[in-house]
């Protein structure tokens, strides 16, 4: 064998070396940077310094103490906003649970909180309605009696959605989530966060009830949404709402990270989506930290090991601003 064919035979076996995942984490090479694997040309630019910086995590206080180190890590973070992606009070999300697991916690961070309910927001001994309107009741816009809302932030426009409730085709915030992107949504990139994941390879699985969620912000070329439920982290590359690639898609996380207890990712590889999967993480509670510029955003999973097993950047379908 010639000394050339000896070299790229090397070669090729030190780029394969390289793929794969780094510590508690698996991972798909194709999109370092977030850009679709046919994209070419460099890759996107940092978001700038006028970006805003949002700290994301669901399925938060227990009676653990990882919801504790989470916060203190959110805290560290200091972000501009921090979004919860539901389940912010176990068991119930009743007044006791807040008061006792969630305030000494993650309610240092409430002036800046801009939440979503989850199922057990949502239990029985919540009440009706639910305690979680009562305790974020300064956070929650009077519109739609606080399910579901929307608000600015930087370039971006953000969207609290809630399949708690009827999300269908059919109800009104579908038909509210449609006007508003088509009038205030209007040359701004767009973000959705709620519990209830799209695509998800944990316990609970990839969830049909986002569907028409989905559709309404794919036709407005939102570029992320992030999710919780499944109690570990993971990315999905651009997707349609129906489980393919699509690269005017949706970029989105699970993140139900914030201090319930972790779901192992496994035997899950057929549920609808899995196999396109970029980054799973199972191992260690953190919060997914978004920097949302003009025409680009970045993200980063920080652990509450010390660990970034997850990062990128990715430029938005549209210029915005």
């Amino acid at each position: 064998m010639g000394a050339a064919v000896v070299a790229c035979v090397l070669a090729l076996l030190a780029a394969a070396c390289t793929d794969g995942a780094g510590t508690g984490g698996a991972s798909t090479p194709d999109e370092p940077t977030g850009r679709s694997a046919a994209s070419s040309g460099p890759p996107p630019p940092p978001p700038g310094p006028d970006a805003v910086v949002v700290a994301l995590a669901g399925d938060i206080a227990t009676s653990g103490d990882q919801d504790a180190a989470t916060a203190r890590l959110a805290e560290r973070l200091d972000p501009d906003l921090v979004l919860t992606l539901g389940d912010n009070a176990y068991p119930d999300g009743t007044r006791g649970d807040f008061a006792r697991r969630y305030t000494p916690t993650w309610g240092r961070l409430l002036t800046r909180t801009r939440p979503s309910p989850g199922n057990h927001d949502y239990h029985d001994q919540a009440g009706d309605p639910p305690y979680y309107f009562t305790y974020f009741a300064a956070q929650l816009p009077p519109d739609n009696g606080g399910q579901y809302y929307a608000f600015d932030a930087g370039t971006w426009r953000l969207y609290s959605l809630n399949c708690e409730i009827d999300c269908s085709a059919s109800s009104a915030q579908v038909a509210w989530l449609r006007d508003d992107l088509r009038t205030k949504g209007a040359g701004r990139h767009k973000l959705a966060y709620l519990h209830r994941p799209r695509y998800s390879c944990g316990t609970h699985g990839s969830s049909d009830k986002p569907k028409a969620l989905w559709r309404a912000l794919l036709a407005a070329r939102a570029d992320v949404v992030a999710s919780g439920h499944d109690h570990n982290y993971q990315r999905f590359p651009r997707m349609d709402a129906d489980g393919h690639r699509r690269a005017d898609g949706i970029v989105s996380f699970v993140a139900g990270t914030g201090g319930g207890g972790l779901y192992r990712i496994s035997g899950r590889e057929r549920e609808q989506g899995c196999a396109l999967a970029q980054h799973t993480d199972s191992e260690a509670h953190g919060v997914l930290v978004l920097t949302l510029g003009t025409g680009s955003f970045s993200w980063r999973y920080a652990t509450t090991s010390g660990r970034t097993p997850d990062s990128g950047t990715a430029a938005t379908l549209d210029a915005g601003g």
